[in-house]
């Protein structure tokens, strides 16, 4: 059960559980080969869609890195998207752990 649903960062939450997953579960793999028709690349490329992100995965980039590329997109996105809000309460970036 979330015990504060307001400070509760879902992406990031799912990124550092497929992690942890990946390294605790010694059979765990990426399902290979192609995933959609006239695309080379793998599902997880496909799912993920971020270079940085598929690198924490294979340890060759740090959560620290990722942490802070999600806390720039989040914030750029705030700063794109609050002109069009049609409710009156803003949105807000979430502190990632």
């Amino acid at each position: 059960m979330l015990h504060n649903k307001k400070k509760y960062h879902s992406l990031a939450h799912s990124i550092q559980l497929l992690k942890y997953i990946k390294e605790k579960s010694p059979a765990f793999e990426w399902k290979e080969g192609k995933y959609e028709a006239f695309n080379d690349k793998k599902a997880i490329e496909l799912l993920v869609g971020d270079k940085l992100i598929l690198d924490y995965f294979e340890d060759t980039a740090s959560w620290k890195e990722v942490k802070a590329k999600l806390q720039d997109e989040e914030s750029s996105w705030i700063k794109e998207a609050s002109p069009f809000l049609i409710y009156k309460s803003s949105l807000q970036q979430l502190k990632i752990k």
